[in-house]
């Protein structure tokens, strides 16, 4: 999955090499490395915690990628597990909206870019026997 974002940014770093001016973005820049917490609300002092890289090369598209990394902290401070993976399907607008899932549809994350250029929003963890939900904030580094 990695390797479909390599064309276009080689293509992207010949741009900026070359002087040449790309205009102004069309949608939100959501593209870097950011510090995750998300706070699980069914159950009180459990959370993830980690980081997500978003990689957005395209001025001309809302279409984004990425991976991550979180821990699950349970409300006893312990670490219950490290998950790495891909953020998929992400998308976001010109106003700043954004949404993705962490490797399939099960794990749905969407919420808005703030002015400081961070992200802020909710989560939702679907799968046959329940679901988790919660909010979330990633600070860019």
């Amino acid at each position: 999955m990695h390797y479909r974002f390599a064309p276009a940014f080689f293509a992207t770093l010949l741009l900026v090499g070359c002087g040449d001016a790309t205009g102004p973005r069309t949608y939100a820049e959501v593209q870097g490395t950011y510090d995750v917490s998300a706070p699980i609300a069914e159950v009180p002092g459990a959370r993830f915690s980690g980081t997500m890289t978003i990689v957005d090369d395209s001025r001309d598209t809302p279409e984004f990628g990425g991976t991550y990394t979180l821990s699950l902290i349970g409300a006893d401070g312990a670490n219950h597990g490290r998950f790495t993976g891909d953020l998929v399907n992400g998308a976001v607008t010109g106003a700043g909206s954004v949404r993705f899932y962490l490797d399939d549809d099960k794990f749905r994350w969407s919420g808005a870019v703030s002015d400081e250029g961070g992200v802020t929003g909710t989560w939702v963890l679907a799968n046959a026997a329940s679901n988790y939900t919660g909010t979330f904030v990633a600070a860019t580094r």
